[in-house]
């Protein structure tokens, strides 16, 4: 992905995703591996543009994300485990 540059990546909605639970600054990005530094300048990752690209269709046209979700509710799942064990 090293042809186009993280502009290319909606922040805007990646940050609202963490409203609530993380405070959004600039190195949020490469935190979460959005963007990685190749040659000294940032460019987006495959997942990066993935899960927030402005034109993702362009680059992954028959791309299918089904894990994301899954991972969530696992999560979900093991906080309601605990919670419910510690009644």
């Amino acid at each position: 992905m090293h042809e186009i540059n993280p502009e290319a990546l909606n922040f805007r909605v990646a940050s609202g995703l963490f409203a609530g639970l993380r405070e959004w600054n600039e190195s949020m990005p490469e935190t979460l591996r959005l963007v990685l530094r190749n040659q000294g300048r940032l460019a987006p990752t495959v997942e990066g543009v993935l899960l927030f690209g402005i034109d993702r269709e362009r680059y992954f046209p028959d791309a299918l994300i089904c894990r994301v979700l899954e991972r969530v509710h696992v999560v979900w799942l093991r906080h309601v485990d605990r919670s419910i064990n510690s009644l």
